[in-house]
């Protein structure tokens, strides 16, 4: 099978209003990624009344400009700046990611944990067919994807504190 083709039918797509504060995200991107699309979701399209807030928001980017303009705008608000990783800032409400992806799916892909294959392009929600099952069954999953078994430890502690039980 095209492995492109197998990442983008993994997906189910959700159609839903704008769920970006700070009006950024689209359809073109930049996208939302991560535990703030995962608690949207949870919250204005399952209707779960979750007891966790999310981190901050994860934006991933689709282009250079994108990223110009995410980071720009991140540090005009004179919230303090770190370098997380390689290409990854951080923000004290947001997390720039200027790692360039064609299209929100191949992003989601790579997530180490499946409830984190959530993403939003403020007019669609994007979930995997794992976390999609996983989410309704209040479990976490390792894709297969880690690249730092640590960090992927610590994320799996971070949603079984917050309610999701891990299974293999």
């Amino acid at each position: 099978m095209n492995r492109i083709k197998e990442i983008f039918d993994d997906y189910i797509v959700v159609p839903h209003g704008p769920v970006d504060p700070y009006g950024l995200a689209s359809t073109n991107g930049p996208w939302i990624v991560g535990s703030f699309a995962l608690w949207k979701y949870l919250k204005e399209v399952s209707g779960i009344d979750v007891d966790w807030i999310y981190d901050d928001i994860d934006y991933v980017v689709n282009t250079e400009e994108q990223g110009n303009q995410l980071l720009t705008f991140f540090r005009q608000s004179g919230e303090p700046e770190t370098m997380l990783y390689e290409g990854i800032y951080k923000f004290k409400k947001a997390q720039v990611n200027i790692k360039l992806y064609e299209d929100i799916r191949y992003r989601l892909h790579v997530h180490d944990i499946d409830v984190c294959q959530v993403g939003t392009d403020n007019k669609n929600f994007y979930i995997s067919k794992s976390a999609f099952n996983s989410i309704n069954k209040n479990l976490c999953r390792f894709t297969g994807n880690t690249f730092d078994q640590e960090r992927t430890n610590d994320r799996i502690q971070k949603y079984v504190k917050r309610g999701f039980k891990y299974t293999d």
